[in-house]
Order: C-alpha cells, then structure tokens, then sequence
C-alpha cells in the first residue's frame, strides 16, 4: 500500500510538471503526454499488429539503398550528439559524476547549449522507430522481437520524461553514452550492407557486450546517484531508473546467450 501511494504522488508530480519549463515549450514532442502516448501506441500497434498484416500477402520491399541511407544519416547524427556531448556535458560548470541539480530557472549559455544537443538526442529516438518499419517492410518479423520494440518505446518515453522533468540532471549521462553506441552500430549495419570485404562476423556479438556494458553501467552509475544523492533527486525515480537498466541488462544477456552462446554450441554438436 505504501508503494502504491508513493507511486501515485510520483506520478500525480510529474504529470503536473509537464509542459511548465518555459525553455522548453518551443521544442517539439515536449509539451505534450497525449502526443508523446499516441506516438508510442502507434508505433507499437503498427509494429506489431499492423504493419504485419497489411505485408502478409505482399513482396518484401527492396530498399536496400534506403537503409544505406538511413544508415549513413545515423552515423553522421549520433557522431554529432555525442561530440556535442563532449563539448557541452563534460565540461559544464554543474557536472559531477555522482550527482547534478534540476536548475529549471538556468538559462545559462552553456546550458542552452547543452540542451539543443539533448533535444536531438530526443529527436534520433524517435527516429530510431525507422528500424522497425524497416522490418516490416522487409518482411523481417522474427526481428521485432519484445526486446526490441519495448527498447525504442521505453528510450522515447525517457527522452520525454527527461526534458520535462529531470533536464541537466545527471540522468543527462543516458544520451551522452547511448549516443556513442549508437554511432558503432550504425556503422556496423552500413559496413554489412555494403558487402565490404571486411569480416564482419564477429563485430555482431561485440556490439551486444558493448550494449550490456552500457545497460550495466548506467545501474552502477544511478545506483552510486541513489547512495550519494547530494543534489536532491527523486528517490522514487533513481529507483525506477535503476530497476529498469538492470531489466534491460538481463534481457540483452538473455538474448547474447540465446543467440551466441546456444546457436555455437548447436553448431559444435553439428559439427
């Protein structure tokens, strides 16, 4: 019952909050739950239920040079977030690795500056949805897994949550690493595309340990915020936070054993 109430008045706060940072309210998918709900809901229902259907009777689509496209767009996109990162993050007179303050009244340069790079961070989770549509278009449902769609749904309800609420504060670090992940993975996927004759074969597992890693360590990080909250943070939401990347630590190794360790030892036993 306890949990309960503390659940409620969470979620009573920062559903009140939203929409109320005046820097903010110039910026899109911001201001707004309801369009920020109907986005994910038909991302998911199109995904899932939709999309699938209305390819049941139709040829996969050949767009290969599109997602070469797509591809090449993330890779120039994230380089750019996370260098943004490195310049306006890092060095920002607030920074502490433990611990960083919400200052909804700072309108400082370095933080406006921070917050133009933290927006298309935002913006890049939206787009990420494409690799779904992609999919669909291709015809690939066995890779629209749970994981999968839970992942881009859940990354773009955090942005959402993070610009109204919690802006600048340490959960900043989320967009700083992910953006550097991101960048390797789309130039894995480019590279593959390209019939390159680099070996790929072993770059797949590495970027799946790369993405544990940073699952793993954003529960060490929050879970260091948790014990040495010193700038006043939301007990509530550091525990959220921290549940949900040890979540998403056990379903990407849950998904490298299945998919790396089974399939090899299924092939030695061929073998």
């Amino acid at each position: 019952m306890l949990l309960l109430k503390i659940f409620y008045r969470e979620f009573k706060s920062h559903w009140n909050m939203i929409g109320t940072d005046v820097r903010m309210r110039h910026l899109p998918f911001v201001n707004s739950y309801l369009n920020i709900v109907l986005l994910m809901a038909s991302y998911v229902i199109f995904s899932v239920k939709i999309g699938p259907a209305l390819m049941a009777n139709r040829k996969p689509f050949n767009i290969k040079r599109l997602i070469q496209i797509y591809n090449f767009f993330q890779i120039l996109v994230n380089t750019y977030v996370f260098i943004g990162f490195m310049r306006h993050y890092l060095p920002h007179p607030a920074y502490d690795w433990f611990c960083m303050r919400v200052e909804r009244n700072d309108i400082s340069k370095e933080t406006m500056d921070l917050m133009h790079i933290t927006h298309i961070c935002y913006l890049t989770k939206i787009f990420d949805t494409l690799d779904t549509i992609f999919f669909v278009l291709r015809k690939k449902n066995k890779q629209i897994t749970f994981l999968h769609v839970y992942h881009h749904t859940s990354m773009i309800w955090a942005s959402f949550l993070y610009h109204n609420l919690f802006f600048g504060s340490v959960y900043t670090d989320i967009g700083h690493l992910n953006s550097f992940v991101h960048a390797l993975m789309y130039t894995y996927y480019l590279l593959s595309s390209m019939e390159s004759k680099i070996k790929l074969d072993s770059w797949k597992p590495r970027l799946t340990e790369i993405q544990i890693i940073q699952f793993f360590y954003y529960t060490i990080k929050f879970g260091s915020s948790l014990c040495n909250n010193t700038c006043g943070m939301s007990y509530g939401w550091m525990c959220a936070l921290v549940t949900q990347n040890l979540f998403m630590t056990a379903m990407f190794c849950n998904f490298y054993y299945k998919t790396y360790i089974v399939k090899a030892r299924k092939i030695k036993k061929v073998d």
